[in-house]
């Protein structure tokens, strides 16, 4: 029996071990699961924001890694000293930032009371810190904390040069309809309206497509910059350059806005029909983009007949959105209608998908439009 009980004896030694072992596992365990007060300060340390309390005596009571940091990089004491002056100095460095950064980050910042400064940390980082005073424990602290702003600023900062362009644009807009009210011939100023109204529909349909799509990045600023500011070459030239040209510039500033305008054929070689086959891509391809989100326009160009009996003929078609049924012409296609109409031809519209209007204009169109005003 001897030998048995010493096994009893082992076993009951290898149990015992293996429960305690077991035991002190599972506590471990679930002291890692469990919330402490290291645990939340641990938290604490390693948020992105900036939290730094101080008593009444400017000593501080709690200053994470990110404040810590912050302060560092802008050479101020981040010792268990007297810290009092904190504020002040970051106010000093708020009011020394360059002129520009403090125009970024000045925004909406009203919410977080008068107690605010906003300091560039460096040139990729900039900084919102705000106090206020709490009560911890039946006792008065002063509370900083540092937030981010970085992206905000700079998103302000592209949507401020985009309003700069606009206002530039609505000035020689402005400086353009004076000009126009100079003008004494009726005639003139009818031509120098329609102009206007080409010219500008396509510039601000193509900027609306920009903001719709919030494209504020400095690629895109530069695309868009040289479109507002030739406005008023534009207009001033009244269309002198060659109608191919003038048909690739139109493509060109649509493809901006990621409008592709396909163009198959060639404009007539008469020079009134090649203006107002211009004049209606353009009215037609901003009607397409600001009220259709069209991606892409398909224009038809060829002749049929010949000598007296040519004839000019354009389809205008795009991928945009379905007419509505209750369908009603505005202003824009009765316009194009009449600038065909002047020249003796028609101007026909295909609600049904895809949207397309059909136009056709006499080569003779000097002969037609003389008996017309006869």
């Amino acid at each position: 029996m001897g030998s048995a009980w010493t096994v009893v004896l082992i076993t009951e030694g290898a149990f015992f071990l293996f429960r305690s072992i077991a035991a002190l596992l599972m506590d471990v365990r679930n002291r890692q699961e469990d919330i402490t007060m290291f645990s939340t300060i641990e938290t604490i340390n390693v948020i992105p924001v900036g939290i730094l309390y101080l008593d009444p005596r400017g000593r501080p009571l709690l200053m994470n890694r990110c404040m810590r940091k912050n302060l560092v990089e802008l050479h101020m004491p981040t010792d268990l000293g007297d810290m009092s002056s904190t504020w002040n100095d970051l106010r000093k460095l708020s009011m020394q930032m360059p002129e520009s950064s403090t125009n970024r980050a000045h925004i909406d910042l009203d919410r977080f009371g008068r107690d605010r400064a906003v300091v560039e940390i460096s040139p990729s980082e900039i900084r919102l810190f705000v106090r206020d005073s709490v009560t911890v424990s039946g006792r008065p602290f002063e509370r900083v904390v540092g937030l981010d702003v970085t992206e905000y600023a700079h998103a302000y900062d592209r949507l401020a040069q985009a309003n700069h362009l606009l206002e530039l644009a609505g000035q020689e807009l402005q400086a353009q309809i004076e000009e126009v009210k100079k003008v004494a011939d009726n005639a003139a100023y009818l031509r120098m309206r329609a102009r206007v109204h080409d010219v500008i529909g396509q510039r601000l349909s193509i900027l609306h497509r920009y903001l719709e799509e919030g494209r504020l990045d400095d690629e895109s600023l530069e695309q868009i910059d040289p479109l507002l500011r030739s406005i008023a070459a534009d207009l001033r030239s009244g269309g002198a350059s060659e109608p191919a040209e003038q048909l690739g510039d139109i493509v060109h500033a649509f493809g901006l806005v990621s409008v592709q305008i396909d163009v198959e054929g060639v404009l007539p070689e008469d020079a009134r029909v090649a203006a107002a086959f211009l004049q209606i891509i353009r009215e037609a391809s901003t009607n397409a983009t600001k009220h259709a989100q069209a991606h892409r326009v398909h224009v038809r160009l060829w002749q049929e007949g010949a000598d007296a009996g040519a004839v000019a003929r354009m389809t205008i078609s795009n991928d945009g959105s379905p007419a509505p049924v209750s369908y009603r012409e505005g202003t824009g296609i009765p316009g194009m209608r009449h600038v065909a109409q002047d020249l003796g031809g028609s101007l026909e519209v295909h609600a049904a998908p895809p949207f397309t209007l059909a136009v056709s204009i006499p080569l003779n169109a000097n002969d037609t439009s003389q008996r017309r005003s006869s």
